[in-house]
């Protein structure tokens, strides 16, 4: 029975694992649009990270909850020993130097659009947009300040790679796709 499984969850996991990031621009750039501006002037120039591994399981920048029955374990960054157990979102999401409420937000948005993480880029002003099971993520060089935008494209042409990003291609406009 478990042998089963294991198999069955291999095959899906293979199945997914080719999200295609072009068509999902395609068929959503306005709003990933949206939701990457948005992420850039909310991480204000900082480093910043959240992701979305499941209901009530996330990460935000170094520290990562997870709901355990009717608690939060919060690990990482801002947590002395292995992990620590708090009551309440609210105060896990204190522990990572933030609110319930923006984790909820961010939470909602990325679930919404069926995205992984949000990141600020090593290249600046640039956001990385990450999907579940898919071998790229987009990057979106948001308009304003064409510094980043300018060596992800010095990259394309170059077919260069740097420590991040082994694989560079730009999709349109301010859009990007990278590999590792």
């Amino acid at each position: 029975m478990q042998k089963a499984l294991m198999i069955a969850l291999a095959v899906a996991g293979a199945a997914c694992s080719s999200v295609d990031t072009s068509t999902l621009l395609r068929q959503r750039r306005t709003e990933l649009e949206q939701l990457a501006t948005a992420w850039h002037v909310a991480a204000n120039g900082g480093v910043a990270m959240f992701c979305r591994f499941g209901p009530d399981s996330y990460r935000w920048r170094g520290t990562y909850i997870k709901r355990r029955g009717a608690q939060y374990e919060v690990t990482g960054e801002g947590v002395a020993g292995a992990s620590l157990m708090v009551d309440t979102l609210e105060a896990a999401a204190g522990v990572a130097g933030t609110s319930a409420a923006v984790i909820q937000r961010w939470d909602a948005a990325v679930e919404r659009l069926d995205v992984y993480s949000l990141a600020t880029s090593p290249y600046a002003n640039v956001v990385e947009v990450g999907f579940s099971n898919a071998r790229w993520v987009l990057l979106f060089a948001v308009p304003g300040n064409d510094r980043g935008f300018e060596d992800l494209r010095q990259n394309v042409r170059e077919h260069r790679s740097d420590t991040t990003y082994r694989v560079f291609e730009q999709l349109d406009g301010r859009w990007f796709r990278a590999g590792s």
